[in-house]
């Protein structure tokens, strides 16, 4: 049997934008050095000097989209009107970091597709990886035993839909 094993390491956009050449270079060299063949991160915007570092060291890169998660500094308009909103009508409360958007808002959804498509003709990427791209629920705490899962979102759009299909 052939297994071809890739391993990834997820670097946070805050760790390479404030890389120059050098601590870009040392950076993926030790990780390609460490058995890393493919870097994965998340972001809006790319440096493609950042790409092209990552392939020049022979390892793959992977674009990052969070599609329905407030954390990650989208540019799309208001996004408080997709976040969920409770059984009795006010907006869900943040847990830690995490404020879910619903995924039932098309024009938000085309604006995900854009982005996407934007990423993938402006730069040089090997793949892109969708995160959150799931119903809003931060699974780290509510999964939990002692945790009771939230409610599905009961905003207007959400309920319309609900109730249209």
């Amino acid at each position: 049997m052939l297994v071809n094993l890739s391993i990834s390491a997820f670097l946070f956009e805050e760790t390479w934008q404030g890389w120059n050449t050098n601590q870009m270079s040392t950076a993926l060299s030790q990780l390609r050095e460490g058995g890393v063949s493919e870097i994965l991160t998340e972001a809006w915007r790319y440096r493609d000097d950042l790409i092209d570092a990552v392939h020049d060291e022979g390892m793959r890169f992977w674009a990052g989209v969070s599609c329905f998660s407030d954390h990650n500094g989208s540019t799309f308009g208001d996004r408080t009107r997709l976040h969920p909103v409770t059984d009795n009508g006010s907006p869900r409360a943040q847990m830690e970091w995490y404020t879910g958007l619903i995924p039932t808002d098309a024009e938000y959804n085309d604006w995900l597709v854009q982005q996407c498509r934007r990423i993938v003709t402006e730069h040089d990427v090997d793949g892109i990886g969708l995160d959150f791209i799931r119903w809003p629920l931060h699974w780290e705490l509510e999964l939990r035993p002692e945790w009771t899962p939230r409610e599905s979102s009961f905003d207007s759009l959400s309920l319309e839909c609900f109730r249209r299909d």
